[in-house]
């Protein structure tokens, strides 16, 4: 005759009842000592609490404990693209600053699609995030974004919107790219062309308008076809390096909208057997990793990303906390020079 399995065993969870009882307090008191938050508790019964609490092996219900403050603990993070390595380096800044705040982070992947970025703002206001930080610069937002009118979670972006009214970190990027474009000129290139990234990319554009202001000021040519805008892809840039390959090359150098498209165009300006600097120095943007591990080495705008994640999240926590802050926080773009522009 065969046996039924047996069942598992359900393990019941302790509770903050179970602590008090083991501990000899009550249930506000133990309330009261882990929430740790200026409440008066006896240092005795602080070390009777945190002994059975340890004892038991009682794991705090965050949530619950979040719930009853009207907060969940949790900041929704919204970015353009995962595989991108900028974003990786932004994410690391909020990561530790919302982990020393013991707070929760839901990452969001739009892959650049408007629907899904408005999509995600929905999903994580019906969830009750305590603030959210947009990672990523444009003007493509269908709707105007106002936290205020959504009436709930505050908002912070991180780069530049034009339909955003809220506090924004930003990078100067109108003075990265005229900075860039002058590292050339110093160089004595005057041909200079810009592989952008879309035209709606905002951050992009304002590189942009740093790179012609920078020309005009030296007296250098300016001409529409001097701006080859794409995607931000490797894939992308590959194939428009290869277009301007197969004319006659009119620039010596290249400025890239970021290092992504800096470092697909180098590849094929090396598969065409153009030299790199010697016949087309680059200059890109935001020093990802694989930047200093190329050869050439690529000569980046140094974008301080895990700085500017770090302060966005410090401006959402401190809206959070009712403070007032800074419509806009500005970073510097120092550049970075290696091979890939050096003296031919």
């Amino acid at each position: 005759m065969s046996r039924a399995p047996a069942q598992p065993k359900t393990v019941a969870r302790v509770g903050i009842r179970d602590v008090a009882r083991d501990a000899g307090v009550s249930v506000a008191t133990v309330s009261r000592a882990l929430a740790n938050d200026g409440y008066p508790v006896a240092e005795e019964t602080r070390r009777k609490i945190e002994a059975s609490v340890k004892r038991l092996k009682f794991v705090p219900n965050d949530l619950a404990r979040g719930l009853s403050q009207n907060r969940t603990n949790t900041i929704g993070v919204i970015v353009p693209n995962l595989s991108n390595l900028y974003y990786a380096r932004v994410l690391t800044g909020i990561e530790d600053v919302a982990a020393a705040n013991r707070l929760s982070i839901i990452f969001c992947n739009t892959n650049h699609s408007i629907e899904k970025r408005e999509q995600d703002i929905k999903l994580l206001l019906q969830k009750r995030v305590d603030g959210i930080v947009i990672c990523g610069s444009g003007s493509d937002y269908h709707t105007h974004i106002d936290s205020r009118s959504m009436g709930a979670a505050p908002i912070v972006m991180l780069g530049r919107n034009e339909k955003f009214d809220g506090p924004s970190v930003q990078a100067n990027n109108f003075q990265a790219g005229y900075a860039a474009t002058a590292h050339l000129i110093e160089r004595g290139h005057r041909a200079i062309g810009f592989l952008a990234g879309p035209p709606s990319w905002a951050d992009g554009s304002e590189r942009i308008r740093g790179f012609r202001a920078c020309l005009a000021e030296h007296g250098a040519t300016l001409s529409d076809d001097m701006v080859i805008y794409g995607d931000f892809a490797e894939q992308d840039a590959y194939a428009r390096m290869q277009a301007l390959g197969r004319k006659r090359l009119k620039f010596t150098a290249l400025v890239a909208g970021n290092d992504r498209i800096a470092l697909g165009a180098m590849a094929a300006a090396v598969d065409l057997g153009i030299r790199v600097p010697h016949d087309l120095a680059f200059v890109g943007f935001d020093n990802i990793a694989t930047s200093s591990y190329v050869r050439p080495s690529l000569t980046t705008m140094d974008m301080p990303a895990q700085l500017m994640g770090a302060e966005a999240m410090r401006l959402l926590l401190r809206i959070m906390a009712g403070e007032q802050v800074p419509s806009q926080t500005i970073f510097e773009v120092p550049l970075l020079e290696r091979q890939s522009s050096a003296r031919s």
